[in-house]
Protein backbone atom coordinates (compact mmCIF):
# COMPACT_ATOMS: atom_id res chain seq x y z
CA UNK A 1 0.00 0.00 0.00
CA UNK A 2 1.32 3.48 -0.85
CA UNK A 3 2.09 6.05 1.81
CA UNK A 4 -0.75 8.24 0.55
CA UNK A 5 -3.31 5.45 0.72
CA UNK A 6 -2.06 4.42 4.16
CA UNK A 7 -2.45 7.91 5.61
CA UNK A 8 -5.83 8.60 3.99
CA UNK A 9 -7.29 5.48 5.56
CA UNK A 10 -6.50 6.89 9.01
CA UNK A 11 -6.68 10.68 8.78
CA UNK A 12 -8.98 13.28 7.22
CA UNK A 13 -7.90 14.39 3.76
CA UNK A 14 -6.23 17.61 4.88
CA UNK A 15 -4.37 15.97 7.76
CA UNK A 16 -3.20 13.13 5.53
CA UNK A 17 -1.88 15.57 2.93
CA UNK A 18 -0.10 17.58 5.64
CA UNK A 19 1.61 14.47 7.03
CA UNK A 20 2.54 13.22 3.57
CA UNK A 21 4.20 16.56 2.75
CA UNK A 22 6.02 16.46 6.10
CA UNK A 23 7.37 12.98 5.41
CA UNK A 24 8.51 13.97 1.93
CA UNK A 25 10.27 17.02 3.36
CA UNK A 26 12.00 14.74 5.86
CA UNK A 27 13.02 12.33 3.13
CA UNK A 28 14.46 15.07 0.93
CA UNK A 29 16.30 16.73 3.81
CA UNK A 30 17.83 13.45 4.94
CA UNK A 31 18.88 12.63 1.37
CA UNK A 32 20.67 15.99 1.11
CA UNK A 33 22.57 15.31 4.33
CA UNK A 34 23.53 11.66 3.74
CA UNK A 35 23.89 11.52 -0.03
CA UNK A 36 25.20 8.12 -1.11
CA UNK A 37 25.35 7.11 2.55
CA UNK A 38 21.56 6.93 2.78
CA UNK A 39 20.23 3.38 3.14
CA UNK A 40 16.59 4.20 3.85
CA UNK A 41 13.97 6.42 5.43
CA UNK A 42 11.05 4.49 6.91
CA UNK A 43 7.67 5.31 8.40
CA UNK A 44 6.89 3.09 11.37
CA UNK A 45 4.75 3.22 14.52
CA UNK A 46 0.99 3.72 14.71
CA UNK A 47 0.41 4.63 11.08
CA UNK A 48 1.92 1.44 9.69
CA UNK A 49 -0.14 -0.55 12.22
CA UNK A 50 -3.31 1.07 10.88
CA UNK A 51 -4.25 2.84 14.12
CA UNK A 52 -2.85 6.33 13.58
CA UNK A 53 -4.90 9.41 14.46
CA UNK A 54 -4.45 13.13 15.14
CA UNK A 55 -3.01 12.38 18.58
CA UNK A 56 -0.37 9.99 17.23
CA UNK A 57 3.32 10.59 16.75
CA UNK A 58 4.63 10.24 13.22
CA UNK A 59 7.38 7.70 13.89
CA UNK A 60 10.31 7.47 11.49
CA UNK A 61 13.66 5.73 11.29
CA UNK A 62 16.57 6.99 9.16
CA UNK A 63 19.14 4.34 8.26
CA UNK A 64 22.66 5.26 7.16
CA UNK A 65 25.39 3.05 5.76
CA UNK A 66 27.99 4.29 8.24
CA UNK A 67 28.13 6.18 11.51
CA UNK A 68 27.62 9.90 10.93
CA UNK A 69 30.64 12.17 10.99
CA UNK A 70 30.65 15.17 13.31
CA UNK A 71 29.80 17.43 10.37
CA UNK A 72 26.83 15.30 9.34
CA UNK A 73 25.57 15.13 12.91
CA UNK A 74 25.69 18.93 13.01
CA UNK A 75 23.80 19.11 9.71
CA UNK A 76 21.18 16.63 10.97
CA UNK A 77 20.67 18.61 14.16
CA UNK A 78 20.31 21.86 12.24
CA UNK A 79 17.78 20.20 9.94
CA UNK A 80 15.61 19.00 12.83
CA UNK A 81 15.73 22.42 14.47
CA UNK A 82 14.39 24.00 11.28
CA UNK A 83 11.86 21.33 10.24
CA UNK A 84 9.03 22.48 12.61
CA UNK A 85 9.18 25.93 10.97
CA UNK A 86 7.54 24.50 7.86
CA UNK A 87 3.87 25.53 7.48
CA UNK A 88 2.83 21.95 8.25
CA UNK A 89 1.20 20.74 11.47
CA UNK A 90 2.91 17.36 11.37
CA UNK A 91 6.37 18.89 10.97
CA UNK A 92 6.29 19.42 14.73
CA UNK A 93 5.07 15.89 15.53
CA UNK A 94 7.81 13.76 14.02
CA UNK A 95 9.51 11.31 16.35
CA UNK A 96 12.28 8.91 15.48
CA UNK A 97 15.90 7.91 15.24
CA UNK A 98 18.94 7.91 13.00
CA UNK A 99 20.75 4.56 13.07
CA UNK A 100 23.35 2.66 11.07
CA UNK A 101 22.47 -0.45 9.11
CA UNK A 102 24.95 -2.47 11.17
CA UNK A 103 23.21 -1.48 14.43
CA UNK A 104 19.92 -2.89 13.10
CA UNK A 105 21.59 -6.21 12.34
CA UNK A 106 23.00 -6.54 15.86
CA UNK A 107 21.25 -7.17 19.19
CA UNK A 108 19.60 -4.44 21.21
CA UNK A 109 22.17 -2.30 23.04
CA UNK A 110 25.17 -3.52 21.05
CA UNK A 111 26.02 -0.12 19.53
CA UNK A 112 25.27 2.41 22.25
CA UNK A 113 22.68 5.19 21.94
CA UNK A 114 21.19 6.26 18.61
CA UNK A 115 20.37 9.80 17.55
CA UNK A 116 16.76 10.53 18.50
CA UNK A 117 14.25 13.37 18.21
CA UNK A 118 11.15 13.34 20.40
CA UNK A 119 7.66 14.38 19.34
CA UNK A 120 7.42 18.16 19.72
CA UNK A 121 11.17 18.62 20.09
CA UNK A 122 13.67 20.28 17.77
CA UNK A 123 16.70 18.61 19.33
CA UNK A 124 18.40 15.50 17.96
CA UNK A 125 19.96 13.87 21.02
CA UNK A 126 21.63 10.60 21.96
CA UNK A 127 19.05 8.12 23.23
CA UNK A 128 18.25 4.41 23.34
CA UNK A 129 14.52 5.12 22.99
CA UNK A 130 14.17 3.22 19.70
CA UNK A 131 16.92 0.65 20.30
CA UNK A 132 14.38 -2.04 21.12
CA UNK A 133 13.18 -5.36 19.76
CA UNK A 134 9.74 -3.79 19.33
CA UNK A 135 11.11 -1.07 17.03
CA UNK A 136 13.09 -3.64 15.05
CA UNK A 137 10.00 -5.86 14.66
CA UNK A 138 7.99 -2.93 13.32
CA UNK A 139 10.76 -2.08 10.87
CA UNK A 140 11.02 -5.63 9.59
CA UNK A 141 7.33 -6.42 9.41
CA UNK A 142 5.36 -3.22 8.93
CA UNK A 143 7.54 -0.23 7.99
CA UNK A 144 6.85 1.70 4.79
CA UNK A 145 9.92 2.85 2.87
CA UNK A 146 9.93 6.57 2.04
CA UNK A 147 13.37 6.12 0.49
CA UNK A 148 15.63 3.12 -0.06
CA UNK A 149 14.97 -0.58 0.17
CA UNK A 150 12.34 -2.34 2.24
CA UNK A 151 13.29 -2.40 5.91
CA UNK A 152 12.54 -6.14 5.91
CA UNK A 153 15.94 -6.59 4.26
CA UNK A 154 17.73 -4.61 6.98
CA UNK A 155 16.57 -6.33 10.17
CA UNK A 156 17.16 -10.04 10.88
CA UNK A 157 14.32 -12.23 12.07
CA UNK A 158 13.46 -11.52 15.70
CA UNK A 159 12.89 -14.29 18.21
CA UNK A 160 9.39 -14.09 19.73
CA UNK A 161 10.89 -14.87 23.14
CA UNK A 162 12.96 -11.65 22.94
CA UNK A 163 9.83 -9.68 22.09
CA UNK A 164 7.94 -11.20 25.00
CA UNK A 165 10.73 -10.60 27.51
CA UNK A 166 10.97 -6.97 26.44
CA UNK A 167 7.20 -6.57 26.72
CA UNK A 168 7.39 -7.85 30.30
CA UNK A 169 10.12 -5.32 31.14
CA UNK A 170 8.07 -2.50 29.67
CA UNK A 171 4.89 -3.64 31.42
CA UNK A 172 6.76 -3.67 34.74
CA UNK A 173 8.06 -0.17 34.02
CA UNK A 174 4.52 1.08 33.32
CA UNK A 175 3.31 -0.43 36.59
CA UNK A 176 6.06 1.39 38.50
CA UNK A 177 5.21 4.60 36.64
CA UNK A 178 1.58 4.64 37.75
CA UNK A 179 2.54 3.54 41.27
CA UNK A 180 5.11 6.31 41.73
CA UNK A 181 3.14 9.04 39.97
CA UNK A 182 -0.58 8.23 40.31
CA UNK A 183 -1.56 11.78 39.36
CA UNK A 184 -0.49 11.02 35.80
CA UNK A 185 -3.69 9.02 35.35
CA UNK A 186 -5.83 12.15 35.53
CA UNK A 187 -3.90 13.67 32.63
CA UNK A 188 -5.87 13.85 29.38
CA UNK A 189 -3.03 12.37 27.33
CA UNK A 190 -1.57 9.92 29.84
CA UNK A 191 -4.78 8.20 30.97
CA UNK A 192 -5.69 6.58 27.64
CA UNK A 193 -2.01 6.17 26.74
CA UNK A 194 -1.32 4.13 29.88
CA UNK A 195 -4.31 1.85 29.32
CA UNK A 196 -3.84 1.29 25.59
CA UNK A 197 -0.08 0.82 25.84
CA UNK A 198 -0.61 -1.80 28.54
CA UNK A 199 -3.05 -3.65 26.28
CA UNK A 200 -0.53 -3.56 23.45
CA UNK A 201 2.22 -4.90 25.72
CA UNK A 202 0.05 -7.79 26.87
CA UNK A 203 -0.59 -8.71 23.24
CA UNK A 204 3.17 -8.79 22.64
CA UNK A 205 3.79 -10.78 25.83
CA UNK A 206 1.21 -13.27 24.56
CA UNK A 207 2.13 -13.51 20.88
CA UNK A 208 5.65 -12.15 20.42
CA UNK A 209 4.35 -9.74 17.77
CA UNK A 210 3.12 -6.14 17.70
CA UNK A 211 -0.46 -4.93 17.35
CA UNK A 212 -1.87 -1.41 17.24
CA UNK A 213 -3.15 0.01 20.51
CA UNK A 214 -6.82 0.13 19.52
CA UNK A 215 -6.76 -3.35 17.97
CA UNK A 216 -5.02 -4.72 21.08
CA UNK A 217 -7.70 -3.07 23.22
CA UNK A 218 -10.42 -4.72 21.17
CA UNK A 219 -8.71 -8.10 21.46
CA UNK A 220 -8.25 -7.79 25.22
CA UNK A 221 -11.80 -6.55 25.70
CA UNK A 222 -13.03 -9.73 24.07
CA UNK A 223 -10.60 -11.95 25.96
CA UNK A 224 -11.08 -10.31 29.38
CA UNK A 225 -14.59 -8.77 29.41
CA UNK A 226 -14.14 -7.26 32.88
CA UNK A 227 -11.77 -4.67 31.37
CA UNK A 228 -13.87 -3.97 28.28
CA UNK A 229 -15.49 -0.76 29.58
CA UNK A 230 -12.14 0.75 30.57
CA UNK A 231 -10.56 -0.19 27.25
CA UNK A 232 -13.44 1.19 25.21
CA UNK A 233 -13.32 4.44 27.21
CA UNK A 234 -9.59 4.76 26.53
CA UNK A 235 -10.08 4.24 22.80
CA UNK A 236 -12.86 6.85 22.78
CA UNK A 237 -10.75 9.36 24.76
CA UNK A 238 -7.89 8.89 22.36
CA UNK A 239 -9.96 9.33 19.22
CA UNK A 240 -11.99 12.29 20.45
CA UNK A 241 -9.19 13.92 22.47
CA UNK A 242 -11.46 14.34 25.49
CA UNK A 243 -10.39 15.24 29.06
CA UNK A 244 -9.37 12.45 31.41
CA UNK A 245 -12.15 10.89 33.46
CA UNK A 246 -11.10 11.09 37.16
CA UNK A 247 -13.35 8.15 37.99
CA UNK A 248 -11.24 5.95 35.71
CA UNK A 249 -7.89 6.78 37.34
CA UNK A 250 -8.02 3.97 39.92
CA UNK A 251 -9.36 1.34 37.48
CA UNK A 252 -6.63 2.37 35.02
CA UNK A 253 -3.96 1.90 37.68
CA UNK A 254 -5.41 -1.50 38.60
CA UNK A 255 -5.43 -2.48 34.94
CA UNK A 256 -1.80 -1.49 34.35
CA UNK A 257 -0.72 -3.49 37.41
CA UNK A 258 -2.83 -6.45 36.30
CA UNK A 259 -1.21 -6.39 32.85
CA UNK A 260 2.26 -6.46 34.41
CA UNK A 261 1.30 -9.46 36.55
CA UNK A 262 -0.33 -11.24 33.62
CA UNK A 263 2.67 -10.57 31.37
CA UNK A 264 4.91 -12.03 34.05
CA UNK A 265 2.76 -15.16 34.22
CA UNK A 266 3.02 -15.56 30.45
CA UNK A 267 6.73 -14.83 30.13
CA UNK A 268 8.23 -15.90 33.44
CA UNK A 269 5.82 -18.70 34.31
CA UNK A 270 4.42 -17.41 37.60
CA UNK A 271 0.81 -18.05 38.54
CA UNK A 272 -1.69 -16.19 36.38
CA UNK A 273 -4.28 -13.90 37.88
CA UNK A 274 -6.46 -14.11 34.77
CA UNK A 275 -9.74 -15.98 35.16
CA UNK A 276 -9.52 -19.42 33.54
CA UNK A 277 -12.02 -22.23 33.17
CA UNK A 278 -11.81 -24.39 36.29
CA UNK A 279 -10.57 -27.38 34.28
CA UNK A 280 -8.05 -25.42 32.24
CA UNK A 281 -5.03 -27.40 33.45
CA UNK A 282 -5.43 -31.09 32.69
CA UNK A 283 -8.67 -30.49 30.74
CA UNK A 284 -10.70 -32.27 33.38
CA UNK A 285 -9.36 -35.73 32.57
CA UNK A 286 -12.23 -36.65 30.27
CA UNK A 287 -13.46 -36.66 26.72
CA UNK A 288 -15.74 -33.79 25.77
CA UNK A 289 -18.60 -34.39 23.32
CA UNK A 290 -18.79 -31.82 20.54
CA UNK A 291 -22.19 -30.57 19.44
CA UNK A 292 -23.19 -29.65 15.87
CA UNK A 293 -22.77 -25.93 15.18
CA UNK A 294 -25.81 -25.83 12.90
CA UNK A 295 -23.92 -25.38 9.64
CA UNK A 296 -24.75 -27.26 6.44
CA UNK A 297 -22.97 -30.53 5.74
CA UNK A 298 -20.05 -29.79 3.41
CA UNK A 299 -18.01 -32.20 1.31
CA UNK A 300 -14.73 -31.25 2.98
CA UNK A 301 -14.96 -28.45 5.51
CA UNK A 302 -11.49 -27.48 6.70
CA UNK A 303 -9.27 -24.95 8.39
CA UNK A 304 -11.42 -22.92 10.81
CA UNK A 305 -9.69 -19.66 11.78
CA UNK A 306 -10.84 -17.27 14.53
CA UNK A 307 -10.55 -13.53 13.88
CA UNK A 308 -10.78 -11.78 17.26
CA UNK A 309 -11.03 -8.37 15.62
CA UNK A 310 -14.26 -9.21 13.82
CA UNK A 311 -15.61 -11.96 16.07
CA UNK A 312 -15.95 -14.30 13.08
CA UNK A 313 -14.85 -17.79 12.14
CA UNK A 314 -13.59 -18.35 8.59
CA UNK A 315 -13.27 -21.80 7.02
CA UNK A 316 -13.35 -23.49 3.60
CA UNK A 317 -15.17 -26.25 1.79
CA UNK A 318 -12.12 -27.35 -0.17
CA UNK A 319 -13.58 -29.35 -3.03
CA UNK A 320 -16.51 -26.99 -3.55
CA UNK A 321 -14.12 -24.03 -3.80
CA UNK A 322 -16.02 -22.10 -1.13
CA UNK A 323 -14.71 -19.62 1.45
CA UNK A 324 -17.15 -19.35 4.35
CA UNK A 325 -17.43 -16.98 7.29
CA UNK A 326 -19.82 -16.48 10.19
CA UNK A 327 -19.97 -14.79 13.59
CA UNK A 328 -19.52 -16.91 16.68
CA UNK A 329 -22.29 -16.04 19.12
CA UNK A 330 -23.43 -17.37 22.48
CA UNK A 331 -25.87 -19.55 20.55
CA UNK A 332 -23.21 -20.90 18.17
CA UNK A 333 -22.38 -20.17 14.54
CA UNK A 334 -24.43 -17.28 13.12
CA UNK A 335 -25.47 -16.39 9.57
CA UNK A 336 -22.93 -17.71 7.06
CA UNK A 337 -21.50 -15.70 4.19
CA UNK A 338 -20.05 -17.59 1.23
CA UNK A 339 -17.67 -16.71 -1.60
CA UNK A 340 -17.06 -19.18 -4.42
CA UNK A 341 -13.57 -18.98 -5.93
CA UNK A 342 -14.12 -21.31 -8.88
CA UNK A 343 -11.52 -23.94 -7.95
CA UNK A 344 -10.35 -25.92 -4.95
CA UNK A 345 -9.19 -23.81 -2.01
CA UNK A 346 -6.90 -25.27 0.65
CA UNK A 347 -7.12 -22.58 3.31
CA UNK A 348 -8.48 -19.09 3.93
CA UNK A 349 -6.91 -16.62 6.36
CA UNK A 350 -8.83 -13.40 7.13
CA UNK A 351 -6.91 -10.11 6.90
CA UNK A 352 -9.21 -8.17 9.23
CA UNK A 353 -10.53 -5.72 6.64
CA UNK A 354 -12.94 -8.00 4.77
CA UNK A 355 -10.28 -9.47 2.51
CA UNK A 356 -9.01 -13.03 2.82
CA UNK A 357 -5.66 -14.58 1.91
CA UNK A 358 -6.44 -17.88 0.16
CA UNK A 359 -4.41 -20.80 -1.14
CA UNK A 360 -6.07 -21.86 -4.40
CA UNK A 361 -5.20 -25.02 -6.29
CA UNK A 362 -1.70 -23.99 -7.40
CA UNK A 363 -1.39 -20.29 -6.54
CA UNK A 364 -1.93 -17.85 -3.71
CA UNK A 365 -4.51 -15.08 -4.00
CA UNK A 366 -6.33 -12.38 -2.10
CA UNK A 367 -10.10 -12.67 -2.09
CA UNK A 368 -11.20 -9.05 -2.26
CA UNK A 369 -14.24 -7.60 -0.53
CA UNK A 370 -16.15 -7.52 -3.83
CA UNK A 371 -15.50 -11.22 -4.43
CA UNK A 372 -12.81 -10.77 -7.06
CA UNK A 373 -9.43 -12.50 -6.80
CA UNK A 374 -5.99 -10.91 -6.96
CA UNK A 375 -3.87 -13.87 -7.99
CA UNK A 376 -0.19 -14.65 -7.75
CA UNK A 377 1.63 -16.93 -10.15
CA UNK A 378 1.40 -20.72 -10.10
CA UNK A 379 3.79 -22.17 -7.52
CA UNK A 380 2.99 -25.88 -7.72
CA UNK A 381 3.32 -28.34 -10.62
CA UNK A 382 0.31 -29.99 -12.18
CA UNK A 383 -1.09 -32.84 -10.15
CA UNK A 384 -0.61 -31.05 -6.83
CA UNK A 385 -2.69 -28.54 -4.88
CA UNK A 386 -2.26 -26.36 -1.84
CA UNK A 387 -3.65 -27.69 1.40
CA UNK A 388 -3.46 -26.48 5.00
CA UNK A 389 -1.82 -23.13 5.76
CA UNK A 390 -1.31 -20.82 8.71
CA UNK A 391 0.43 -17.57 9.70
CA UNK A 392 3.66 -17.95 11.66
CA UNK A 393 4.55 -15.82 14.73
CA UNK A 394 6.39 -13.38 12.46
CA UNK A 395 3.34 -12.78 10.26
CA UNK A 396 4.38 -14.96 7.31
CA UNK A 397 2.23 -17.49 5.47
CA UNK A 398 3.32 -21.12 5.79
CA UNK A 399 1.40 -23.49 3.50
CA UNK A 400 1.79 -27.07 2.33
CA UNK A 401 0.68 -29.19 -0.61
CA UNK A 402 -0.75 -32.59 -1.41
CA UNK A 403 -0.79 -34.79 -4.50
CA UNK A 404 -4.08 -35.10 -6.38
CA UNK A 405 -5.32 -38.57 -7.23
CA UNK A 406 -4.28 -41.78 -5.52
CA UNK A 407 -0.51 -41.28 -5.53
CA UNK A 408 1.40 -39.55 -2.72
CA UNK A 409 4.84 -38.03 -2.35
CA UNK A 410 7.05 -35.12 -3.35
CA UNK A 411 4.87 -32.60 -1.55
CA UNK A 412 6.22 -29.39 -0.08
CA UNK A 413 5.90 -27.01 2.83
CA UNK A 414 6.54 -23.41 1.78
CA UNK A 415 6.97 -20.10 3.59
CA UNK A 416 6.18 -16.77 1.95
CA UNK A 417 8.82 -14.33 3.17
CA UNK A 418 8.25 -10.63 3.80
CA UNK A 419 10.04 -9.70 0.56
CA UNK A 420 7.75 -11.93 -1.52
CA UNK A 421 10.28 -14.74 -1.96
CA UNK A 422 9.55 -18.39 -1.17
CA UNK A 423 11.48 -20.55 1.28
CA UNK A 424 11.05 -24.32 0.89
CA UNK A 425 10.91 -25.77 4.40
CA UNK A 426 10.19 -29.35 3.27
CA UNK A 427 10.18 -30.99 -0.17
CA UNK A 428 9.69 -34.68 0.62
CA UNK A 429 6.28 -34.86 2.27
CA UNK A 430 3.58 -37.36 1.42
CA UNK A 431 0.67 -35.06 2.39
CA UNK A 432 1.32 -31.77 4.17
CA UNK A 433 -1.40 -30.89 6.64
CA UNK A 434 -1.90 -29.11 9.99
CA UNK A 435 0.52 -26.51 11.35
CA UNK A 436 1.09 -24.92 14.75
CA UNK A 437 3.64 -23.13 16.93
CA UNK A 438 4.57 -23.37 20.60
CA UNK A 439 3.28 -20.55 22.84
CA UNK A 440 6.65 -18.76 22.71
CA UNK A 441 6.94 -19.22 18.94
CA UNK A 442 10.27 -21.03 19.18
CA UNK A 443 9.00 -24.41 17.94
CA UNK A 444 6.96 -25.25 14.84
CA UNK A 445 4.85 -28.40 14.47
CA UNK A 446 3.78 -29.75 11.07
CA UNK A 447 1.76 -32.79 10.05
CA UNK A 448 2.67 -35.25 7.28
CA UNK A 449 -0.58 -37.21 7.19
CA UNK A 450 0.29 -40.11 4.90
CA UNK A 451 3.62 -40.67 6.67
CA UNK A 452 1.80 -40.86 9.99
CA UNK A 453 3.99 -38.32 11.77
CA UNK A 454 3.93 -34.88 13.33
CA UNK A 455 7.24 -33.10 12.84
CA UNK A 456 8.88 -30.58 15.16
CA UNK A 457 11.63 -28.06 14.47
CA UNK A 458 13.20 -25.07 16.18
CA UNK A 459 11.75 -22.04 14.49
CA UNK A 460 12.40 -20.28 12.20
CA UNK A 461 15.39 -22.22 10.83
CA UNK A 462 15.90 -25.42 12.82
CA UNK A 463 16.19 -28.95 11.44
CA UNK A 464 13.08 -31.14 11.22
CA UNK A 465 12.67 -34.11 13.55
CA UNK A 466 9.92 -36.62 14.24
CA UNK A 467 7.88 -35.50 17.25
CA UNK A 468 4.86 -37.83 17.21
CA UNK A 469 4.73 -41.13 15.34
CA UNK A 470 1.14 -42.35 14.98
CA UNK A 471 0.17 -45.98 15.23
CA UNK A 472 -0.66 -47.67 11.94
CA UNK A 473 -3.98 -46.61 10.46
CA UNK A 474 -4.24 -43.37 12.50
CA UNK A 475 -4.02 -40.16 10.48
CA UNK A 476 -3.71 -36.63 11.83
CA UNK A 477 -5.29 -33.98 9.61
CA UNK A 478 -5.42 -30.44 11.04
CA UNK A 479 -4.13 -29.36 14.43
CA UNK A 480 -3.71 -26.43 16.80
CA UNK A 481 -1.66 -25.63 19.91
CA UNK A 482 -3.20 -24.41 23.17
CA UNK A 483 -1.86 -21.90 25.68
CA UNK A 484 -0.20 -24.69 27.69
CA UNK A 485 1.73 -25.93 24.64
CA UNK A 486 -0.41 -29.01 24.05
CA UNK A 487 -1.25 -30.20 20.55
CA UNK A 488 -4.89 -30.81 19.63
CA UNK A 489 -4.89 -33.12 16.61
CA UNK A 490 -7.93 -33.83 14.42
CA UNK A 491 -8.01 -37.53 13.53
CA UNK A 492 -9.25 -38.35 10.02
CA UNK A 493 -11.27 -41.56 10.31
CA UNK A 494 -11.11 -41.39 14.10
CA UNK A 495 -14.25 -39.43 15.04
CA UNK A 496 -12.47 -37.00 17.30
CA UNK A 497 -9.58 -34.84 18.43
CA UNK A 498 -6.61 -36.20 20.38
CA UNK A 499 -4.46 -34.25 22.86
CA UNK A 500 -0.67 -34.62 23.00
CA UNK A 501 1.46 -32.93 25.64
CA UNK A 502 4.49 -30.74 24.93
CA UNK A 503 6.72 -33.84 25.08
CA UNK A 504 4.73 -35.57 22.35
CA UNK A 505 2.96 -38.02 24.67
CA UNK A 506 -0.71 -38.87 24.16
CA UNK A 507 -2.89 -37.59 27.02
CA UNK A 508 -5.00 -40.66 27.60
CA UNK A 509 -8.73 -40.22 28.09
CA UNK A 510 -8.79 -36.55 27.12
CA UNK A 511 -9.87 -34.86 23.93
CA UNK A 512 -13.02 -34.19 21.93
CA UNK A 513 -15.44 -36.81 20.61
CA UNK A 514 -17.20 -35.90 17.35
CA UNK A 515 -20.14 -37.77 15.82
CA UNK A 516 -18.52 -37.71 12.39
CA UNK A 517 -15.98 -40.25 11.13
CA UNK A 518 -13.70 -37.77 9.36
CA UNK A 519 -12.56 -34.89 11.58
CA UNK A 520 -10.43 -32.48 9.59
CA UNK A 521 -9.26 -29.58 11.77
CA UNK A 522 -9.66 -27.58 14.98
CA UNK A 523 -9.24 -23.99 16.17
CA UNK A 524 -9.88 -22.24 19.47
CA UNK A 525 -12.24 -19.29 19.18
CA UNK A 526 -14.38 -16.93 21.21
CA UNK A 527 -13.63 -14.07 23.57
CA UNK A 528 -11.67 -16.32 25.90
CA UNK A 529 -10.23 -18.52 23.13
CA UNK A 530 -11.94 -21.38 24.96
CA UNK A 531 -14.43 -22.59 22.33
CA UNK A 532 -13.12 -25.40 20.13
CA UNK A 533 -14.39 -25.12 16.55
CA UNK A 534 -13.97 -28.48 14.85
CA UNK A 535 -14.44 -29.13 11.14
CA UNK A 536 -15.45 -32.42 9.54
CA UNK A 537 -16.08 -33.99 6.14
CA UNK A 538 -18.80 -36.02 4.47
CA UNK A 539 -16.48 -37.15 1.67
CA UNK A 540 -15.95 -40.90 1.27
CA UNK A 541 -18.94 -41.75 3.46
CA UNK A 542 -21.49 -44.29 2.25
CA UNK A 543 -25.19 -43.54 2.23
CA UNK A 544 -25.60 -45.60 5.38
CA UNK A 545 -22.75 -43.74 7.10
CA UNK A 546 -24.24 -40.39 6.17
CA UNK A 547 -27.57 -41.47 7.58
CA UNK A 548 -25.87 -42.58 10.79
CA UNK A 549 -23.90 -39.32 11.08
CA UNK A 550 -26.23 -36.62 9.69
CA UNK A 551 -24.00 -33.72 10.82
CA UNK A 552 -20.83 -35.10 9.23
CA UNK A 553 -19.33 -32.42 7.02
CA UNK A 554 -20.40 -29.56 9.27
CA UNK A 555 -18.70 -27.57 11.99
CA UNK A 556 -18.85 -28.68 15.62
CA UNK A 557 -18.41 -26.80 18.90
CA UNK A 558 -17.02 -27.86 22.28
CA UNK A 559 -15.65 -26.33 25.47
CA UNK A 560 -12.89 -28.73 26.50
CA UNK A 561 -11.51 -26.51 29.29
CA UNK A 562 -8.46 -25.28 27.36
CA UNK A 563 -7.54 -21.93 25.89
CA UNK A 564 -5.97 -21.35 22.52
CA UNK A 565 -3.35 -18.88 21.36
CA UNK A 566 -4.13 -15.57 19.63
CA UNK A 567 -3.86 -15.80 15.86
CA UNK A 568 -1.18 -13.75 14.14
CA UNK A 569 -2.26 -11.50 11.29
CA UNK A 570 -0.48 -11.83 7.94
CA UNK A 571 2.05 -9.06 7.31
CA UNK A 572 0.94 -8.22 3.80
CA UNK A 573 3.49 -8.53 1.03
CA UNK A 574 3.41 -9.04 -2.71
CA UNK A 575 2.19 -12.40 -3.89
CA UNK A 576 4.77 -14.42 -5.83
Amino acid sequence: MTIRATLRRQLPEGEAADLEQTLLALRDGVADILGDGLVGVHLTGSFVLGCGDRASDADVVVVSAEALTADRIADARAFHRSLPDLPLRWAGRLEGSWVTASALRDPVGAHGPWLYVDNGSRELVESSHDDTWNARWLLRHRAIALAGASAATLVPEIEPRAMRAEALQQADARALWVRDDPAVLVDAWAQPYAVLTAARLLWTATSGTVLGKSEAAEWLGRTEPRWRGLLEAAVDQRRRVTPADPSLADPAADFVRWVAAEARSLVAGSASSAPRPPTARGYGGRMIDATPAGTPSYVLSEGPVWDAGTGRVTWVDIEAGAVLSAPLTAEGIGAISRSDVGEQVGCALPLGDGRVLVALTRCLAILEVDGSLTRGSELLPEGHRFNDGSIDPQGRLVVGSLTLGDSVGDDVLLRLEHDGSITVLDHDLRLSNGLGWSPDGSVMYSVDTESGVVHRRSYPDGARETFIELEEGVFVDGMTVDSEGRLWCAIWGGSGVRVYDSEGLLVEGEGIAVDAPHVSSIAFAGEGLDVAVVSSASRDLSADEKAAHPSAGGLWLARPGARGLPATRWVETRLP
